[in-house]
């Protein structure tokens, strides 16, 4: 069995909750390019960076933590995932399905909870 990155995972999910069937629609809904989005599946990009990652959890709706995409550590057996005994519970959060639609301004007012406008040093 093949073991996945946290990151892989990730992105799966995030096509899940999203509704996007396709790389290209997931890549528009959370403002990458295609490339990116295939480099995160396919396990050439174990991590992302930390605006990327932000742009996962914000297309998400936060139902998948941009902490996923940082950490580096293996994630899963395929199985695992497929059997859904690691998958995080998605019923409690709703994201907006694709194609991207109007954020509503409390959104885009959110901040990050690391305690200020400035990037997070380091990765």
């Amino acid at each position: 069995m093949e073991i996945q990155t946290s990151a892989q995972l990730a992105v799966k999910e995030a096509m899940s909750v999203t509704g996007c069937r396709t790389q290209e629609e997931l890549a528009e809904r959370v403002g990458v390019s295609q490339n990116a989005i295939w480099k995160l599946l396919n396990g050439k990009s174990k991590t992302a960076q930390y605006k990327t990652a932000r742009a996962f959890e914000k297309a998400t709706n936060g139902v998948v933590s941009r902490f996923r995409f940082l950490e580096e550590e293996q994630g899963t057996t395929e199985q695992e995932s497929q059997d859904g005994s690691t998958d995080a519970s998605s019923d409690d959060a709703q994201a907006t399905a694709c194609p991207r639609s109007t954020v509503s301004s409390a959104s885009r007012q959110r901040t990050d909870t690391h305690g200020g406008d400035s990037p997070l040093v380091g990765g």
